[in-house]
């Protein structure tokens, strides 16, 4: 009689501490994804602002096609989806993506650039494009629903694992499967994509990228992307390639070299280069100031970023939209909010005038 009894507590505890067990792996799984990541620095900016320039370019060299039967739609407005690991963060580069032979097919692909590759990555674009299904798809009623894509783009470093796939054995209709179209470009060939920009295989915004590749720095290399590059007859597309690949030269440490052969090619410095040494020169004054004190060195390196992004602006918007007036200046020196001047950054693309640019 007391068998029964005995067995069941059994089973019972055994129960409960399988439970306990897997409820602290959830847990810890939960902080594992939960750790938060750096914030975008001016490296994932420059990438974002790259792909902004031609995005059906873009999108068709990250996923190595050539005459896409897909058509680029927006940029989505994704700002309230939070970025998995970053509070107050978001996802800017969301493609929506049409395909004119099936009205109904609509496809949103989240795009994310690593100036260092995250082991983590994979797994917070799983989530994102988690959230994001549930965000696109309030509302739209009998509307087509989104299908989904994501892409990543490692600046330097090798390429983590990525990708998830885990099979049932025995049972192979079971299956988890979450792949992502994947660009490491410390592995790619410097000479081959100037050879494919040059043949009109893929865009010029490109070029960019280059000093980040093998080969990168070499003068032959340098030499044939200035050749490739005056192609282009768009005297601001020209400087926004050379702003760029500069940009991208600092970060894989060649850029004396870059500059030193560019030299004639623009008047204007990077204003994305200038804006690291502004924010480097801010933290550095904040912490020899007020050593020791927390509060001190954070809004000191707000104020340096601030004041970056608004010379940013200034650099870029001369080139793109000409000399801004002192009413302009002072419309901008006005903007302190990180996130809204980035914003405008994005939109310099899109406008025409500076007055377009800052209308709010």
């Amino acid at each position: 009689m007391n068998k029964p009894t005995v067995v069941r507590r059994r089973h019972r505890r055994c129960g409960a501490q399988e439970s306990g067990c897997h409820h602290a792996e959830l847990r810890g799984m939960a902080t594992a994804s939960s750790q938060p990541i750096p914030p975008p620095n001016p490296y994932d900016q420059a990438a974002r602002f790259l792909a902004r320039l031609d995005p059906l370019g873009f999108l068709c060299w990250l996923f190595a096609v050539v005459g896409p039967a897909f058509r680029f739609s927006r940029w989505l407005d994704t700002r309230t989806v939070p970025f998995p690991g970053a509070r107050d963060r978001t996802c800017d580069t969301v493609a929506e993506l049409l395909d004119p032979a099936r009205p109904r097919w609509i496809t949103a692909c989240p795009v994310e650039f690593q100036a260092r590759p995250d082991p983590d990555m994979c797994g917070r674009l799983g989530e994102y494009v988690g959230r994001l299904a549930q965000a696109l798809r309030k509302g739209r009623g009998r509307m087509p629903r989104y299908g989904f894509l994501a892409g990543l783009v490692n600046l330097t470093g090798r390429p983590q694992p990525q990708g998830l796939e885990c099979r049932l054995p025995g049972a192979p209709q079971v299956c988890l499967h979450f792949g992502i179209a994947e660009r490491n470009l410390a592995g790619e060939s410097a000479a081959a994509l100037l050879a494919d920009i040059a043949v009109g295989k893929y865009c010029r915004a490109l070029l960019g990228f280059i000093p980040l590749m093998q080969r990168g720095s070499d003068v032959a290399t340098i030499e044939e992307w200035k050749r490739v590059a005056a192609m282009e007859r768009s005297v601001p597309l020209r400087a926004n390639y050379r702003d760029l690949a500069l940009v991208f030269a600092e970060l894989a440490r060649n850029k004396t070299i870059w500059d030193a052969e560019l030299k004639g090619w623009s008047e204007m410095r990077s204003a994305l280069v200038d804006n690291w040494k502004a924010e480097g020169r801010a933290e550095g004054r904040a912490e020899g100031r007020v050593e020791g004190r927390v509060e001190g060195r954070v809004e000191g390196r707000v104020e340096g970023r601030v004041e970056g992004e608004q010379q940013l602006i200034l650099a870029l918007g001369r080139k793109r939209l000409g000399e801004p007036d002192a009413a302009a200046v002072q419309r901008l020196e006005r903007i302190v909010d990180e996130r809204e001047l980035r914003r405008l950054a994005l939109r310099l693309v899109d406008v025409e005038t500076w007055d377009d640019l800052l209308e709010r």
